[in-house]
């Protein structure tokens, strides 16, 4: 069974947890089978994890509207193997992992970029198309709405990853929703780690987002006043870069405006990174998958927000009102955060990880709906 995995990459920790997660449970799901998983080749998508993880390529080059990589199955045998390539014809099974990539925010050419235009061809080569948990929408533009539409006639399953989601997708008026469309909670949690680093345990960690630059301007003031924060109570806390370079300088950038050698951490392993959070004493996090992977360890975590996916995985945490931050204006409401998680830590851990049980029982059951339409002839 060829298995090509659309939307990853190994650049952001979260994609590629999420690439690791497909495999994992595919692999073991359908142990009795021999799957190659592929994807296709792009810059955020080094050979070497391609090689680490043996994933093979599918070629799909677009030129001038002709899409070159149907060429790669004249290629000849030997050079395939050589070089790792999969055919498009070959595919059995699509699935998409994009994360945030459909909708408005990124428009109608990255929706078609991302699997629209291929859908009626995989559907008429009876591929199976499947959407992961991921945010969609909103869909307020006529070329979006066209292209999620799409989405919902052809695909054989789709999970939306939010209440918000769901709704975006939902209110779309087609007859065939009903039958394919759910709401699923982030299904990187399959993804498990090793014991806790002692070397971390009494760490605070930091995970900034060059993407909360952008969406407001006080971020790094924001950033600054933590740091003066936690110097001042003398807590022990690093940065922890979570996805790539453009995190990594902002880190540096508040190192040198304050004058300071904070540490920071990044290490190319996904799991590593997850395990430095289970290790660490709590979090303060900008990125999704940081917060993703802090709550469902049990790891008291505070989160600022740029979309409404941070608002909701806190929700079904039921640790809104503690953990999100949406006025960086206001720091005296961080403040307050970190004091009664430091007065309240064991309650709060446990309750983190009660809630992570639920999560991870709901992950389960949307792979053994996965697998059951995977099975279907």
């Amino acid at each position: 069974m060829f298995v090509e995995i659309r939307g990853a990459q190994t650049v952001n920790k979260g994609a590629e947890l999420m690439l690791l997660s497909v495999i994992k449970e595919l692999s073991l799901r359908f142990e009795h089978r021999n799957i190659i998983f592929t994807v296709e080749p792009q810059i955020n998508f080094s050979y070497s994890k391609r090689v680490k993880y043996d994933i093979k390529a599918t070629p799909r080059y677009h030129l001038f509207g002709i899409n070159f990589g149907v060429f790669s199955r004249f290629l000849p045998d030997k050079i395939k193997r050589d070089f790792g390539i999969i055919s498009q014809d070959s595919i059995d099974v699509v699935i998409d992992v994009s994360g945030f990539r459909y909708g408005d925010f990124w428009g109608k050419s990255e929706m078609v970029k991302g699997s629209t235009k291929y859908l009626k061809k995989w559907k008429n080569k009876n591929v199976k198309i499947i959407y992961l948990p991921q945010a969609f929408g909103p869909f307020q533009m006529k070329g979006t709405r066209k292209q999620a539409k799409k989405i919902l006639k052809y695909a054989d399953f789709v999970a939306a990853r939010d209440k918000d989601s769901f709704s975006y997708l939902n209110e779309l008026r087609t007859d065939v929703k009903k039958k394919k469309l759910f709401q699923y909670p982030d299904f990187t949690t399959s993804i498990s780690v090793g014991e806790k680093l002692d070397e971390y345990k009494n760490q605070i960690l930091i995970i900034p987002n060059s993407k909360m630059i952008k969406e407001d301007g006080r971020y790094i003031s924001y950033l600054l006043n933590l740091i003066k924060y936690l110097q001042r109570k003398d807590l022990n806390f690093s940065f922890l870069v979570h996805a790539g370079n453009t995190d990594f300088q902002i880190a540096n950038q508040i190192n040198e405006i304050n004058k300071s050698n904070i540490n920071i951490i990044w290490h190319e392993d996904p799991i590593l990174t997850k395990q430095i959070i289970k290790s660490s004493y709590f979090l303060i996090t900008s990125r999704f998958h940081g917060l993703i992977n802090g709550l469902s360890q049990g790891v008291p975590s505070i989160s600022t927000s740029w979309s409404h996916k941070y608002e909701r995985v806190l929700e079904e945490y039921d640790f809104k009102d503690m953990g999100l931050i949406n006025d960086l204006d206001n720091f005296d409401k961080t403040e307050e955060r970190i004091e009664r998680i430091i007065s309240d830590y064991e309650k709060i851990k446990k309750h983190l990880l009660l809630k992570s049980e639920i999560h991870k029982k709901k992950v389960d059951e949307m792979w053994e709906r996965v697998v059951a339409i995977l099975d279907e002839k």
